[in-house]
């Protein structure tokens, strides 16, 4: 019999080895995590919803007069027993019989530790459970010092308020880690120890006993009643209610917080992040502020990123989110807790800066190029027409991509865009990682250009930094532990050093823009600023995002239920924040810098030729030989994207162009009249100098444009084309047009 016990017991002990593992992370278990700010303020403690909030800690951390209290109170012969108690469990075993209940358990400190560590794997059988409770403790006192069990004992140990181990417990009744308790304090977590949580009413009875013990047992004698009762007020004044929120997380940070645990699922421990609690804070108030104005447009929130750029302690370039604020108010119970930061929107024009980029990086499109802004008609694949229109209803003809852009006008992107080809954009968008492009190219079309398809603020504000960063996206610096650092994304090379600084010349260029924003506008500074606007379509979104010479913002402005804004552009309504978060930021009057041997040159705004006979000009930043080639008259013509259907050489003085039918134009047949009684009018414009011009319908025979040409045509039903050309061949315009 006793050969068979002890076989059963060495099985046990082989199996267990297999059924409760004896590896770290299972004795750790999973931590909260403490989140600070840069500046050291706690943010937010979190933790797993099914699992108690822990932070483990070294033992060297708990006073000793804490641990000299746990030894006396749960095990004091815990440096002399292997796991298991003798004299303990026969204490308990006659105290229980006399008063024939159970008054006295006998579990050391280790079986207690084992109990916590394998709950789920010991056996529902009280008897049962016992025995591998005392077996396991055996076990882990012959693998494991005394010093480690006890300190997994202090992290691991069950408290109140749904905590675990003495650190969090004392953070979270106190407020202050456990060497800085005092002795009722931590008498107080004593009681909790072997408690767990207790009424309010049964407090003071018992802490009042177990401080007494605990004096006899250190012969303090007996203290004053009138500083014991002292003492307990205070505690129960600052315990009770247990379950409340002594570290209530400010709003300001919930947002960020929330979606840096959803981002990092598996972080543990404290993590000091980049993000500015006052900055956060100041964010959310010039928000209120001018929301108090734009709620009567319609206008109920907006959301707010900011990045900087620094240097890290290897004087490398590094990118840093130093706020996130997704609505006005996160306790607001409608929709408060979306986070506008990473919503998905529309982006209207505030993608057109990452169109132009391209074509200017890979196209051999420049600044002082000449587009055309007059109206164009796309054909959609269902057989209707896009004639899209710009923000102020009028086209502005001929100008520079340097106009252009700074305007925020629409036909010239969408040209810009045929140009260069709309999958070559849509391929860029999804590089820069603007991964909620769900469909293929062909869906968005010339949309993309005018910002369809959605992005989030914090992707399109990071995008920006590009354009200050010379061409490079850096990972996004969030946080670190320690040494360990958490960041988002990879660096990456996107633009040339030239294309970044000539966008960020055009975006920072105030008089240019004042076209289309007027002589005193939300994007002016006193320093220099490199920003953009975006509106989407029927005015939901509002965006404006720019940078400085070391921080990025981004803001958003709308409503998050879809509903659109009351004559509310980017510009009017994100603008505004957007002006206050820059002044709260920045400290004199930086600007940005460009290579010394680039010069300044005035060019004629829509010709982009040096300027004369007294054009409307404007200042262009040139290198030498872009210079040496505007004043050659040799400039390098832009790649076009084969199959362009929109964008053509631009006509100059001695071209032709149709005046009639306009494109995109729907003709109706009169069903009262024949056919052959019916006509359309095709005109054209005068053609200048001795340049002789053909026309072509439907790619039938072409025809000789004379001056003045005027005709009129008998046309079926159905969709028609007219192309012009030159004596070369040279295709001039091509518009297509209906007759239903």
């Amino acid at each position: 019999m006793y050969y068979f016990i002890s076989s059963l017991i060495i099985l046990w002990f082989l199996l267990s080895f297999w059924r409760f593992p004896h590896a770290e992370s299972v004795w750790r278990g999973q931590e909260g995590i403490r989140i600070f700010s840069n500046e050291g303020i706690l943010l937010r403690e979190l933790s797993n919803p099914k699992t108690p909030l822990r932070h483990f800690r070294p033992l060297s951390e708990f006073p000793s007069e804490l641990q000299s209290m746990i030894l006396w109170s749960e095990d004091r012969r815990f440096f002399s027993h292997p796991g298991v108690d003798p004299i303990a469990i026969i204490r308990s075993l006659l105290l229980n019989l006399s008063k024939q209940e159970v008054i006295s358990g006998a579990s050391t400190i280790t079986q207690q530790l084992v109990r916590t560590v394998y709950s789920s794997s010991l056996s529902s059988f009280a008897m049962l459970r016992k025995i591998e409770e005392a077996l396991l403790a055996i076990r882990t006192e012959l693998f494991v010092s005394k010093q480690t069990i006890l300190e997994h004992y202090f992290n691991r140990v069950p408290m109140p308020a749904h905590r675990t181990g003495l650190y969090a417990a004392a953070l979270h009744h106190f407020q202050k880690e456990p060497r800085y308790l005092s002795e009722a304090e931590m008498l107080t977590l004593l009681l909790f120890v072997r408690h767990g949580s207790l009424k309010e009413e049964y407090f003071s009875k018992k802490w009042q006993r177990l401080h007494q013990r605990w004096n006899h047992f250190h012969t303090k004698g007996d203290q004053k009643q009138n500083s014991d009762n002292v003492a307990l007020f205070s505690l129960r004044k600052q315990l009770y209610p247990l379950n409340k929120n002594s570290q209530e997380p400010s709003p300001e940070q919930m947002h960020f917080t929330t979606w840096l645990r959803q981002h990092f699922p598996s972080l543990q421990g404290d993590l000091k992040t980049s993000i500015s609690a006052e900055l956060n804070s100041d964010i959310v108030q010039i928000i209120q502020n001018e929301l108090e104005f734009l709620r009567q447009h319609e206008v109920t929130n907006s959301a707010v990123v900011v990045l900087k750029r620094e240097q890290d302690d290897n004087s490398q370039q590094r990118l840093r989110l130093i706020a996130m604020v997704g609505s006005q108010n996160f306790q607001e119970p409608e929709s408060g807790q979306v986070n506008g930061a990473i919503a998905l929107r529309n982006g209207g024009s505030a993608l057109k800066p990452f169109l132009y980029a391209l074509a200017m990086d890979q196209h051999d499109w420049r600044p002082y190029h000449v587009i055309s802004d007059e109206e164009v008609s796309i054909p959609l694949q269902n057989g209707e027409y896009f004639i899209p229109r710009n923000n102020d209803m009028r086209f502005w003809g001929k100008m520079t991509l340097h106009e252009a852009l700074a305007n925020s006008r629409n036909i010239p992107a969408i040209r810009l865009l045929d140009a260069i080809g709309v999958q070559n954009f849509y391929n860029h968008l999804k590089e820069l990682g603007f991964q909620h492009l769900r469909q293929d190219a062909s869906y968005y079309g010339a949309g993309l250009a005018l910002g369809v398809g959605q992005v989030t603020l914090l992707d399109l504000t990071w995008n920006y930094s590009l354009f200050l960063l010379k061409g490079e996206k850096l990972p996004l610096f969030i946080g670190s532990q320690g040494q360990k650092s958490f960041s988002l994304g990879k660096a990456r090379r996107f633009y040339t050093n030239e294309t970044s600084l000539k966008l960020q010349y055009i975006l920072s260029n105030p008089s240019v823009r004042r076209s289309a924003f007027g002589q005193r506008n939300f994007l002016d500074f006193p320093f220099d600023v490199a920003a953009k606007t975006g509106t989407s379509k029927d005015n939901i979104d509002g965006w404006s995002v720019g940078y400085s010479r070391h921080y990025i913002i981004g803001v958003w402005v709308g409503n998050f239920s879809g509903k659109p804004m009351r004559d509310v552009s980017g510009h009017w309504g994100a603008g505004r924040i957007f002006h206050q978060v820059m002044r709260r930021l920045i400290r004199g009057r930086p600007r940005f810098e460009y290579p010394d041997h680039w010069q300044m040159h005035n060019l004629c705004l829509k010709d982009g030729v040096p300027e004369q006979n007294g054009c409307h000009s404007y200042t262009e930043l040139l290198t030498p030989e872009e210079w040496n080639r505007i004043q050659s008259g040799q400039i390098r013509l832009p790649k076009i994207a084969p199959g362009s259907l929109l964008s053509f050489p631009e006509r100059h003085q001695d071209e032709v162009q149709i005046l009639s039918p306009r494109p995109g134009a729907i003709y109706t047949l009169d069903p009262g009249l024949s056919i052959e009684n019916q006509e359309i009018v095709l005109a054209f414009g005068k053609v200048h100098g001795n340049r002789r011009f053909h026309y072509r319908i439907n790619q039938e025979a072409w025809q000789i444009v004379r001056p003045g040409f005027k005709k009129t045509a008998k046309l079926p039903a159905g969709s028609h084309s007219i192309e012009v050309a030159d004596e070369n061949g040279l295709l001039q315009q091509r518009i297509l047009f209906h007759i239903r």
